[in-house]
């Protein structure tokens, strides 16, 4: 059973709830409304964890009892990646506050070091009001290795799950090196004539992505 890791901020630094907001969204996640929750904060030394721990067990039991919290004093990204790391199939679902400035290189994105450091799929929302969908309709693959290309799509089917008739579309998109120059946008078949990138990579796992029941389109653009 997937288990989604659901980090959430003190309520009093994080007003608008841009947090929370993670939780709405895991119903687009194939499975979402079944899966096991543990909803994970990180406290400072200088903070008391029973605010925190009260406020997360509530969160818990408005989802039911398929939820959990987790209050662990540390740095945030850590406390993330090491609540991910003691459970089985983790998706952590987190919002990214968006930071910029001097606060973002004072205090790093957490988003992005959970990123980087997580092995397990990462769900990023942005800070932002947005409506999540009720399930996943389009899911943009950027392609930074066509040798890893495969890899990537695997882990998507993985966290897409078995429900094939309702499966989102694939678009798998490659940012190729305009050397020489060509036009801005080739789309499918008709960039095979150009012979100037292994298109026929990306046409490859679109077609491995078909026979496991998906469907998938490509492109390859120029930076």
């Amino acid at each position: 059973m997937t288990t989604l890791v659901i980090p959430l901020s003190d309520p009093q630094v994080d007003l608008d709830g841009i947090a929370a907001r993670a939780i709405d969204c895991t119903r687009m996640i194939p499975g979402g409304d079944d899966a096991a929750v543990v909803v994970v904060s990180a406290v400072s030394r200088d903070e008391q964890a029973a605010p925190r721990q009260g406020y997360l067990d509530g969160v818990a039991g408005s989802i039911g009892e398929r939820a959990r919290s987790l209050v662990e004093y540390g740095d945030p990204a850590v406390v993330i990646l090491d609540a991910a790391a003691e459970v089985e199939h983790p998706v952590i679902v987190m919002a990214s506050h968006g930071r910029r400035g001097v606060e973002r290189k004072v205090l790093g994105s957490v988003a992005g070091r959970v990123v980087t450091g997580a092995r397990c799929p990462v769900v990023i929302l942005p800070g932002v009001t947005v409506a999540c969908p009720v399930r996943l309709r389009h899911v943009l693959i950027p392609i930074d290795s066509l040798e890893k290309a495969g890899d990537l799509v695997e882990a998507v089917i993985e966290l897409l799950g078995p429900q094939r008739d309702i499966a989102p579309t694939l678009h798998l998109l490659d940012i190729a090196d305009p050397t020489p120059p060509r036009p801005a946008i080739v789309h499918g078949e008709a960039f095979e004539s150009s012979h100037e990138v292994p298109a026929h990579a990306l046409r490859r796992v679109a077609e491995n992505a078909a026979r496991d029941g998906l469907s998938a389109t490509w492109e390859v653009r120029t930076s």
